[in-house]
């Protein structure tokens, strides 16, 4: 016998309004005062006993309609005959996690099917690629469909998952939302010097993912080769008018240098001198003049006619 709603059946307190009125009802006899009793006849007074097992079977009838009422608003079900399906279903990538394992165990011990959370709900203990994209409202009505007594999910709750329209969870499926754990992985190794290295450290976590670089001495024993620095070819266009600007541009670019993993090569050029076939990764353009067609990034000079120097 299971209840859906097992906060109903304070309804079943109720059944003492038909007793309460039961006993509430039972009058006594009238008393009425005559001179004699000489033309007063004897009656048989079996038909006024008969009142009383009426009015109990009608107490009776009262409280079975209030009973079953209680018992239809409770989500009643009867399972003597039928076995007993009870599943506690993980996400891939759960089911090694240590603090999740005595809950899965005793789980278990009171009898749940271990289970994945995937297309066919595969036992928790066979192989299982776990590759392929999950659609949470796909598996529900799949777990729907499977007419379980009891249901317990464990997932990431990944918003992409969720696609198309939700749907309300039944009252017999439970969903545990649990928070990836963290991870930290080296992002970038890039060789500085001879001996030192450039090293982009990673921290993702369900928050997002935060970068930090730090410089360290290269470790002979590491078995990991750095890659070489990135090279970026910046090439600083300026005429006459700018020249002083370029000069501040120039110095701006070694002071980056210092503090990035990739080389800068930069290169002061003058507009009469400018190849438009020269190779280049960005081209900043202190000039007036159009701008000419390069194959690279361009930061462009705009200067407004109109501005006041205050």
């Amino acid at each position: 016998m299971n209840f859906g709603q097992p906060l109903f059946l304070w309804g079943l307190l109720g059944l003492s309004i038909p007793v309460a009125i039961h006993l509430l009802s039972r009058k006594e006899g009238k008393l009425i005062r005559i001179g004699s009793l000489r033309h007063i006849q004897e009656t048989n007074t079996r038909q006024f006993k008969s009142i009383r097992p009426n009015e109990l079977l009608l107490l009776f009838l009262r409280c079975i309609l209030l009973g079953l009422i209680v018992l239809l608003m409770s989500e009643w079900s009867w399972s003597l005959f039928r076995d007993h399906k009870k599943w506690f279903i993980v996400e891939k990538g759960l089911e090694k996690r240590s603090s999740l394992i005595p809950f899965f165990d005793s789980l278990r011990a009171d009898e749940f099917e271990p289970h994945y959370f995937a297309r066919g709900f595969p036992h928790l203990y066979d192989s299982h690629s776990g590759n392929e994209r999950l659609d949470y409202s796909a598996l529900i009505e799949e777990l729907i469909k499977a007419e379980l007594d009891s249901a317990i999910i464990f997932s990431y709750g990944r918003a992409s998952a969720f696609m198309g329209a939700r749907i309300a969870l039944p009252s017999n499926v439970r969903w545990i939302s649990l928070e990836p754990a963290p991870t930290k992985f080296v992002a970038r190794a890039v060789q500085s010097t001879r001996d030192s290295v450039y090293l982009r450290s990673a921290s993702s976590s369900y928050k997002g993912t935060s970068f930090d670089t730090e410089r360290r001495l290269l470790d002979s024993d590491s078995k990991s080769i750095p890659d070489a620095p990135d090279t970026l070819t910046v090439v600083v266009a300026f005429d006459e008018a700018f020249e002083q600007d370029a000069r501040i541009m120039m110095a701006i670019l070694k002071a980056i240098q210092q503090n990035v993993q990739d080389v800068i090569v930069a290169k002061l050029v003058g507009i009469p001198k400018l190849n438009s076939s020269e190779r280049c990764d960005w081209l900043i353009w202190l000039s007036k003049a159009p701008v000419p067609e390069m194959d690279a990034q361009s930061i462009v000079l705009h200067v407004l006619e109109d501005a006041k120097v205050l």
